[in-house]
């Protein structure tokens, strides 16, 4: 994640909000490789939904809906990713990508919770 968080601080400090959210969304396909399928979708969220975002971040990283559907169902998918919208920009790229810490702070569902929506 090193590699991560080096580029977001570039990207944030050249003011480059789109490519930021591009970093946010790759490291969203890392935690769903690592079996961190909520909270891969959950930054898959963030960055499918943000008003700066742009069209290639959901058009290169849609294979990782196809493979979150071998683990989640749709209903969980479609939470996840409705919880990332709700999350802060600002707050998620400002703690250097500990997501854990995002995860306490700004999230007001927690992994184990999600199957009620659904």
């Amino acid at each position: 994640m090193g590699y991560y968080r080096q580029a977001l601080r570039e990207a944030l400090d050249l003011g480059v909000i789109a490519l930021a959210l591009y970093i946010v969304a790759a490291v969203g396909e890392v935690q769903v490789k690592m079996g961190r399928y909520v909270d891969g979708a959950r930054l898959l969220g963030l960055a499918f939904t943000h008003p700066a975002r742009t069209a290639d971040i959901q058009s290169d990283l849609e294979h990782v809906i196809v493979q979150l559907r071998t683990a989640l169902t749709e209903c969980q998918i479609e939470e996840a990713i409705r919880q990332g919208k709700k999350l802060d920009f600002a707050a998620v790229t400002s703690k250097d990508f500990d997501l854990r810490e995002t995860e306490r702070n700004h999230l007001p569902y927690s992994v184990n919770k999600l199957e009620k929506f659904c």
